[in-house]
């Protein structure tokens, strides 16, 4: 049986800032090769405003994975993402190999045009207010319960005096 594709594209490539998490911004293309050839696979880079870059070629060995930093020279040589660049990425190899692009992204996500997401967020700090007053209520009751047993026991303290 034969897995994968000879033709793969990532068109929503952009390489993260680094951030201060734990795993570091961050994009990747792992490639594997299940057959029992090498792969020999030429990578295109097609960006928003300059001409494409076609003259980058991997070998990912036979039965092997490859992992390849895009912000990496000994990965992407000269053609090293910068941060914030949109582009797109095309991979040709000569036998067919299944290919992942990943990006471990540091930024808060939400999309400009999906306002469900800045709904959900205000619908959630609704909540989240309205728990914070069901407690504070619940805690004024709390007090206002508390002296008003104790205005009863001086009272009765009192009359027993």
């Amino acid at each position: 049986m034969t897995y994968g594709s000879k033709v793969w594209i990532f068109p929503d490539a952009e390489l993260p800032p680094e951030g201060v998490n734990s795993i570091p911004g961050h994009e990747s293309i792992i490639i594997t090769n299940v057959s029992d050839e090498d792969a020999y696979i030429k990578i295109t880079l097609l960006y928003t405003d300059k001409e494409p870059v076609s003259d980058l070629e991997i070998c990912v060995k036979a039965r092997r994975v490859r992992c390849l930093r895009t912000n990496e020279e000994k990965d992407f040589g000269k053609y090293t993402a910068e941060f914030g660049e949109q582009y797109a990425i095309m991979l040709e190899s000569n036998t067919p190999v299944v290919a992942q692009y990943g990006r471990a992204e540091p930024r808060t996500v939400a999309f400009l045009y999906n306002d469900r997401i800045f709904k959900f967020k205000k619908e959630i700090r609704r909540i989240i207010k309205c728990q914070i007053m069901v407690k504070f209520l619940f805690r004024i009751t709390s007090i206002r319960r508390e002296l008003q047993e104790r205005q009863k026991y001086c009272r009765e303290k009192s009359l027993m005096q």
